[in-house]
């Protein structure tokens, strides 16, 4: 049995006491007068009565007393402290709270005040608060200062710290050697470090120096509980609730010392006597709502969530602000997933100062489940600061962090939990630890973790389909390939392990083997939706496009607003010259549903995907029509917008920039709209109101380099290049792209400044080694500083990206003719093969050719470079040195 704090810092009970209503009369409104002589004297008078009936146990008279007072002197400190004090007896903790902090706002000063408040959260578990409030504190009196430390000797005690505890108790003693509830404490102090002996040595001395103080009585039937000695422990129990006979109210405490004798009378045999206590508890209110509380809770327990809800809703009809119960009510939410009343519930009543880690957990799920992982990591924060070693905390701490995007946080999260307790170290956890690992591109570890998690739950699907990706961005296909294969070795009629190594044979290229996987999952589960719908871009990707046709028509007879079978279906159409026959079927489904309009919305995307905007138009009115939403309204401007575009080409300038203003009365913000409206309005020269659309996109994105890179688009239009360069280098300065890149290197070459180009194509290509571009410029510049190794080398990165760029295989091959000729002859020929009708990529493969003594066939391609080019001098040369060769 556990060691409660005896006298003035009760044992709380699972429900609070029920509240008896306190109405405060009003007074004299004039607060400045205050109470006169005669008031006070006459307050002083209840308080007397009060106190008196308090003694005697007559708690209802006595709060009309003291409610009587408070009327004659609302702010009477004396008045205040007795009405929170009587509250704390009959156990409504939180109407002494706030009792007395209001009065503590106004007097912050009053060490009376302070310790009452202090006492009151101590009693309600708010240690924090009621540490905080000693943090300043001037004490006058040697009682008060007792009465500070058998506070600060019980938040000891709370803090696991005895050593701390038994020393502020001896100070006590010290002062007062004949302290109960100094001398009560110490005793609980030793009993919980094991030395019943000195236990029960404090015990005697306390009852020597109070024989009829009740909480000397119950600290004797629980110490005698600990030793097992039930009769003697039935003996102080039965001598508390004589010296509590004339309640008239069932305290929190009265009711708690019924429950605890019912214990050592049962081990007594004598069940007739418990039961009646029984029977007594349960016709009480307050025991009428913990068997209710009871019953809920094991409704909860047992997944009944209606009738746990309907056992709550009893207790809150009666005491609608009872925490406990409304900690419940939300956890029930929780289960029901009603998860933003479920935060709500938990975020009001629970006491995060306070409340035990499960609790805290409860709040911490339902505000990450509501999108408030923000809210939560606060939560969590505060519970590791007295939890620091409590493992799922740190695994829920680790999770708002990742949902946060803290990757690196929270794999320290998750480390220090597994660490810390083997009930840690599970599937779940080694998932979350790789989906961070992954999310920083640390792949190797994200593969450990996985390789964990998969050993630990291998049918965690979570876990197999992240290591299958960590695989294939990696370009470990073979890897991939025989994971999959070895699920299937277990189990070989799993739709997920066929679906899963069906996904790799196609990355792999290996179309065949991805058709036998997921036609074995037809096997097993004829109508599955997406091996049809995969079979049938298999498909289209092999040309089969009726046998395509035929599986998308099979999947929307089934699901007939599948945007991927009406969309493949297209396409099939589209193959094999049958595409007005398959826009009649996706017609035919939109006629006779005139509800969906995914159906509509998909053909309005097919039609836009191929420039015809008046079809596309047509449908996307149709798919807003029938349903508003984010999908139909961003067809509706991608359509816009499109024909806008298409409008500027024409210079129909009026014409495009209404159909974006359009746009912008949809979406206010979209940043596509606002650039192409600062476009037009250059077009049209006016420069002015291009500005605000360019300031518009400013405000919106200001942390970003693109609204400078459109700056200085504007300002290039206008003619200022000064301007221009400006805006592009303060974008440059906040984050390399391709495009401005060749835009501020293009301004560096009419302005001759080579130095400042070299500069931005170096620093472009270490932020983005593999950009084509940006190697291309660089060789190019190199060449033309006769740096001609240098040249290669980025000639070289830019056809292992771009194999097919015309420049780099030209240039590749004109330098490589006399280094590496055989080199050169291949580029050579490959580009005149790309390119045939360029005469400048004819040219060098005919300049090749003949410096290879290939003197005909020299002569034959550059014949045919002049005839694309008639009168260039480098060709008619080329063509003149070749024939002369003899």
């Amino acid at each position: 049995m556990g060691i409660s704090t005896i006298r003035k810092f009760y044992p709380l009970v699972v429900i609070s006491a029920v509240v008896l209503a306190l109405s405060a009369c009003g007074g004299d409104s004039e607060e400045q007068a205050g109470p006169s002589a005669d008031d006070l004297l006459a307050m002083e008078s209840h308080l007397s009565l009060a106190e008196l009936y308090r003694g005697q146990g007559q708690f209802r008279a006595s709060r009309i007393e003291a409610q009587n007072a408070l009327q004659l002197a609302p702010e009477n400190r004396d008045a205040v402290t007795f009405m929170a004090q009587l509250s704390l007896d009959t156990g409504d903790n939180a109407r002494a709270v706030e009792l007395l902090t209001a009065v503590y706002e106004q007097r912050p000063n009053d060490t009376q005040i302070i310790l009452k408040l202090a006492e009151a959260y101590l009693v309600s578990g708010r240690t924090q608060d009621a540490q905080t409030l000693f943090d300043d504190l001037e004490l006058a009196s040697g009682a008060e200062q007792d009465e500070l430390n058998l506070m600060l000797g019980n938040i000891a005690m709370l803090s696991g710290d005895p050593s701390a505890a038994e020393e502020a108790f001896q100070t006590v003693l010290g002062n007062d050697s004949d302290n109960i509830d100094a001398l009560i404490l110490l005793s609980q102090v030793q009993a919980q470090g094991g030395d019943m002996e000195n236990a029960n040595n404090y015990l005697d001395q306390a009852i020597q120096a109070g024989p009829r103080n009740l909480d000397v009585w119950i600290w004797r039937a629980q110490f005698a509980m600990l030793e097992e000695d039930y009769a003697a422990a039935e003996e102080a129990y039965s001598e508390a609730l004589n010296m509590m006979a004339l309640y008239d109210t069932m305290t929190s405490k009265k009711f708690t010392i019924m429950q605890s004798i019912i214990v050592p009378l049962q081990q007594l045999g004598r069940d007739s006597e418990a039961l009646q206590y029984s029977q007594l508890l349960a016709e009480t209110p307050l025991g009428q709502m913990i068997n209710d509380y009871d019953t809920a809770l094991n409704m909860f327990r047992r997944g009944d969530m209606q009738r746990t809800e309907e056992a709550l809703s009893s207790i809150l009809a009666v005491v609608p602000d009872n925490p406990n119960t409304n900690i419940l009510m939300g956890m029930t939410r929780y289960a029901q997933g009603n998860f933003i009343e479920a935060s709500d519930l938990l975020t009001e009543f629970i006491d995060i100062e306070s409340a035990a880690p499960p609790l805290i957990k409860a709040l911490a799920a339902s505000r990450l489940r509501v999108n408030q992982p923000d809210l939560a990591l606060t939560v969590l924060e505060e519970a590791l600061e007295r939890y620091p070693e409590d493992p799922s905390l740190l695994a829920m701490l680790g999770a708002a962090q990742q949902a946060l995007g803290n990757f690196e946080a929270s794999i320290l999260s998750f480390t220090q939990a597994l660490s810390l307790s083997p009930v840690a170290d599970s599937a779940e956890m080694h998932l979350a630890l790789a989906v961070s690992h992954f999310q920083i591109q640390d792949f190797p570890s994200a593969q450990d973790e996985l390789l964990v998690a998969n050993r630990l739950n291998p049918l965690s699907q979570e876990a197999k389909t992240l290591l299958i990706d960590v695989y294939l961005v990696q370009g470990d296909f073979d890897a991939a390939a025989s994971q999959t294969q070895s699920w299937i070795d277990d189990e070989p009629d799993s739709i997920f392990n066929n679906e899963a190594a069906g996904v790799v044979a196609i990355r792999q290229g290996n179309l065949e083997q991805a058709r036998t996987y997921f036609t074995n999952i037809l096997e097993v589960e004829a109508n599955h939706l997406q091996s049809n719908l995969t079979l049938g871009r298999l498909d289209l990707i092999e040309g089969k496009y009726q046998d395509a046709a035929e599986k998308f028509e099979s999947v929307l007879e089934r699901q007939i607003d599948s945007s991927d079978a009406i969309g493949g279906l297209l396409a099939a159409g589209a193959g094999n010259g049958t595409e007005e026959a398959s826009v009649a079927i996706v017609q035919g489904i939109i006629d006779r549903n005139d509800r969906l309009f995914v159906p509509p919305l998909t053909l309005a995307q097919y039609f836009l995907a191929t420039n015809r905007l008046e079809r596309a138009r047509e449908y996307a009115d149709i798919a807003i029509a029938r349903d508003n939403n984010f999908f139909t309204e961003t067809a509706i401007i991608d359509v816009r917008l499109a024909d806008a575009g298409l409008r500027r080409e024409a210079q129909n300038f009026t014409e495009a920039l209404n159909l974006v203003e359009g746009v912008l009365d949809l979406q206010e913000n979209h940043i596509q709209a606002l650039t192409m409206a600062a476009a037009i309005n250059s077009d049209l020269n006016d420069y002015d109101q291009a500005r605000t659309y360019v300031a518009r996109i400013q405000s919106l994105m200001p942390d970003l380099p693109f609204p400078h890179e459109v700056a200085g688009d504007l300002a290039l239009r206008e003619g200022d290049t000064r301007a221009a360069l400006a805006a592009y280098e303060r974008a440059w300065g906040m984050g390399v792209s391709g495009n401005l890149g060749v835009k501020i290197h293009d301004l560096y070459s009419q302005l001759g400044r080579s130095a400042d180009m070299n500069r931005v194509l170096l620093e472009w290509t270490q932020a983005i080694p593999d950009d084509a571009a940006a190697n291309l410029l660089l060789g190019m510049n190199y060449e033309g500083q006769n740096r001609i190794d240098d040249a290669v080398n980025q000639y070289e990165k830019v056809y292992l990206t771009e194999p097919d760029n015309l420049i780099a295989l030209n240039n590749l091959a004109w330098l490589y003719q006399d280094s590496r000729p055989e080199r050169a002859l291949e580029l050579a020929s490959q580009a005149a093969e790309l390119y045939p009708d360029n005469a400048d990529v004819l040219d060098t493969y005919g300049w090749i050719l003949g410096k290879q003594n290939n003197r005909s066939e020299a002569i034959a391609v550059l014949e045919r470079a002049l005839e694309l080019s008639p009168g260039a001098q480098s060709i008619m040369d080329h063509l003149a040195a070749i024939r002369a060769q003899r």
